[in-house]
């Protein structure tokens, strides 16, 4: 069985992802998506306990909003040294936009928002506010990692 390497980008810039070529002459690259984890971190622990075996994690945004840890669930994002495309909370939490700029949040999100930029420290806040916002293609044209809709990031239904 041969092997190829993927140029996958990082946010340092690129990083090597291996690829096994399987019995079908394709080469194939166990992925893990994960999106919307909203700083929920039990709940990010239990996917990352419950997932097969990934070579490399696409994480599709939202990281944070809504749950109580979103220091260490940016810490544990950060980690899986994958590709991250921002979420409009990230956006949002990160102070990338202001909290009466989005109109479409509601007023729970919109509370949420401000707790979590209250509790983010600095380091993380920078993390997030350096987030791609998508579209990352990560291999090519035939896949595309998105938060939202590939021209917008905050909507939320695509037609």
């Amino acid at each position: 069985m041969s092997q190829m390497q993927f140029q996958m980008p990082d946010h340092g810039g690129h990083r090597s992802v291996q690829a096994e070529q399987s019995h079908h002459g394709r080469f194939e690259m166990r992925t893990l998506v994960i999106s919307d984890i909203h700083s929920n971190l039990q709940a990010l622990e239990a996917v990352l306990a419950a997932a097969p075996q990934y070579d490399v994690v696409w994480n599709l945004g939202d990281i944070v909003g809504y749950g109580a840890n979103p220091n260490e669930v940016v810490e544990l994002a950060r980690n899986l040294n994958g590709i991250v495309v921002r979420g409009n909370h990230d956006r949002l939490c990160s102070g990338a936009m202001q909290l009466g700029e989005y109109l479409n949040f509601n007023g729970l999100a919109l509370l949420a928002a401000g707790w979590t930029q209250d509790v983010l420290i600095k380091k993380n806040v920078k993390w997030l506010s350096k987030l791609h916002h998508g579209p990352i293609r990560p291999l090519g044209p035939q896949v595309l990692c998105v938060h939202g809709a590939p021209k917008y990031e905050d909507l939320r239904d695509v037609p």
